[in-house]
């Protein structure tokens, strides 16, 4: 049932099996504006907390529609996911709604298929799938590839991804992103606790920059990867720390440019692994 004075402060999304912390008043959402209690630093999402039956008003496109009672209620497949749409001081700013965003929720299937927001995958090299509500690399070869045009070249790029990403045995994703085609494009990923930046152009790879992490990612933990694309200008955050900024130069200001509008992955393996290379989340936003 609804709770007509209940503000939605964020979305937290549970991985399987994972606990709920004592203080959350609902697995799907948090609210606490019908109490007047709102914890400091946490901002309110202008708009009510809506049952699946109602409709939302003009301008809250992405309203969560579902609250539960207890951890046991919730569904397995939820994932834990970032605050969506949020507003300073509870008044009514505006909601950012993705432009792409990819959860995977979907049935077991042999392909990727569409994202709810309208976007189709492409299998670029090897098979790509849905496993147990997560994009997966089911062909398992270093250098296969998948991509998904979203029409834009500057935006915000975030990605959830987990694999095992330390020497001597490594299976982890790379986030591609500004790709032109599968020959000319960019991409991200941490391996022994050190975050790299390549492109690849025409078919020749290349490091762009590299930073070394505070620590090393643990392996079959989710990192959390964004990267903000401004023109010439990509910032790069992991886990949630702004960790890189870089601008790029000369021939490589192409992947600024009009064409390079995909983004996706690329598994990357080495040894013998144990730990599988997933996709959580998937997202694009923009001003």
């Amino acid at each position: 049932m609804p709770i007509p004075a209940a503000r939605l402060v964020a979305l937290v999304r549970y991985q399987p099996g994972e606990a709920v912390p004592p203080n959350m008043g609902r697995v799907f959402a948090l609210e606490y504006a019908h109490l007047g209690i709102v914890p400091p630093g946490l901002k309110l999402v202008s708009g009510g907390f809506y049952a699946p039956t109602e409709v939302t008003p003009p301008g809250l496109p992405r309203i969560a529609a579902i609250q539960y009672a207890s951890e046991a209620e919730a569904p397995r497949s939820l994932k834990r996911l970032a605050v969506v749409g949020a507003s300073g001081g509870g008044g009514g700013g505006p909601v950012t709604q993705p432009l792409f965003e990819d959860l995977f929720d979907r049935a077991d299937a042999g392909v990727l298929g569409t994202a709810p927001t309208g976007q189709t995958w492409v299998a670029a090299a090897g098979t790509w799938g849905i496993s147990s509500s997560e994009g997966a690399c089911t062909s398992d070869g270093s250098g296969d590839r998948c991509g998904v045009g979203v029409g834009v070249v500057d935006g915000t790029v975030e990605a959830h991804l987990r694999g095992q990403t330390n020497t001597p045995n490594w299976r982890y994703l790379r986030l591609v992103l500004r790709a032109i085609d599968g020959n000319n494009y960019l991409s991200l990923y941490v391996l022994d606790g050190i975050l790299n930046l390549e492109k690849l152009d025409n078919a020749s790879p290349g490091t762009l920059a590299q930073v070394t992490l505070a620590a090393p990612l643990v392996s079959g933990a989710t990192t959390r990867y964004k990267a903000v694309c401004v023109g010439t200008s990509l910032t790069i955050s992991v886990d949630d720390v702004q960790v890189m900024s870089h601008t790029l130069v000369g021939g490589d200001v192409k992947y600024a440019g009009v064409a390079a509008t995909s983004i996706g992955a690329q598994l990357q393996r080495g040894g013998t692994p144990t730990v599988a290379a997933r996709m959580e989340l998937v997202r694009v936003t923009v001003p």
